[in-house]
């Protein structure tokens, strides 16, 4: 199969919600190639799912890896602060999500701030 072909079959399991059976298909479509704009839909796909089957740090380490590859895709980071809530490292994902909300607001270096001492405090 193309790794289209891969991509195409691993959203159809992940809608009838067997994530489990979509995670190699994500992994080979991945591995295969896909322009842009389909490689941000896999990751976030395989990150996804490898979260909701609980292989947490998988989904870290994809979803890290989609948000430094794709900045500028709003829906990384969200997913991303999913599976860090998931891992146990709630303000990690909290500070995520507030710099994230911040920017283009004017308020950058406050949020981060506040975003700063959420991450580095321990309740």
């Amino acid at each position: 199969m193309s790794g289209l072909e891969e991509l195409e079959q691993a959203f159809a399991y992940d809608r009838e919600g067997f994530e489990a059976e979509a995670i190699p298909h994500y992994e080979r479509a991945i591995e295969a190639g896909l322009d842009d704009e389909q490689l941000v839909k896999a990751m976030l796909g395989l990150g996804s799912s490898l979260r909701n089957v609980d292989r947490i740090d998988e989904s870290v380490t994809v979803l890290e890896n989609a948000v430094e590859r794709f900045p500028r895709e709003q829906a990384l980071p969200v997913f991303l602060a999913f599976s860090l809530w998931s891992a146990g490292h709630g303000n990690e994902a909290l500070s995520l999500l507030a710099r994230r909300l911040g920017e283009g607001s004017g308020y950058e270096r406050a949020i981060g701030e506040y975003a700063d001492d959420i991450a580095r405090s321990t309740s």
